[in-house]
């Protein structure tokens, strides 16, 4: 049976969506990355120590476009899929499942059937829907999403880039996301994930 709607509606298959932004990284200039990635750099220009390619501004939006495009099966339904993202992530990356004290001590077997992790899963992906509708214009909903994470749950940088992969496998096999829509997925979240670690910074914490 399906799980969700034909693949080649969801996204442009075998399209090349990979090395869409070539960047000398510096974590410390991560927000003015991200400020002018989205306004569109010139090839080969340096901007707040940044390598920008050209036109990333159609690309990048490109990305946020195709990942949209496989999100209404998710949006449709934000209590199983956010159930099958934390269920996913905890069993395939155990030591997660201590960050979250409420379901630290649920057993693998009974996560699946867990309202309240179904719930705080929900509330992840609304979440990732909003960044994602926002297309980079996100300052006000990451800015109390990073506070957040920083100072009370202390989340490290590396937890976003696993629940990322997580989701898109998740998406692959719920909504039709190909290889093509999850390395958007994958771009799009390096840009969040990268406004988090500046906003980290500015609070203090290394994540």
């Amino acid at each position: 049976m399906s799980t969700g709607p034909d693949k080649e509606k969801c996204s442009e298959r075998g399209r090349d969506v990979s090395g869409r932004v070539g960047i000398i990284w510096r974590p410390d200039r991560g927000r003015q990355y991200i400020r002018s990635a989205l306004r569109g750099g010139k090839s080969g220009r340096e901007e707040f120590g940044i390598i920008i390619t050209r036109n990333i501004l159609p690309q990048i939006m490109a990305d946020f476009d195709m990942v949209l495009k496989c999100w209404g099966p998710v949006e449709a339904d934000y209590t199983t899929h956010g159930n099958l993202v934390l269920t996913r992530l905890f069993t395939e990356h155990p030591d997660t499942q201590k960050l979250f004290p409420n379901f630290a001590g649920i057993p693998l077997g009974d996560l699946a059937g867990n309202g309240a992790v179904s719930a705080h899963g929900a509330t992840v992906l609304k979440k990732l829907g909003d960044l994602l509708k926002a297309k980079g214009n996100h300052a006000t909903i990451l800015k109390p999403l990073a506070h957040s994470h920083a100072t009370k749950h202390k989340i490290a940088i590396n937890n976003f880039r696993l629940i990322t992969e997580v989701i898109a496998k998740v998406m692959e096999e719920r909504a039709g996301l190909d290889a093509a829509g999850q390395q958007a997925l994958r771009n799009v979240m390096d840009v969040v994930i990268a406004d988090i670690q500046a906003n980290y910074k500015e609070l203090g914490f290394e994540g």
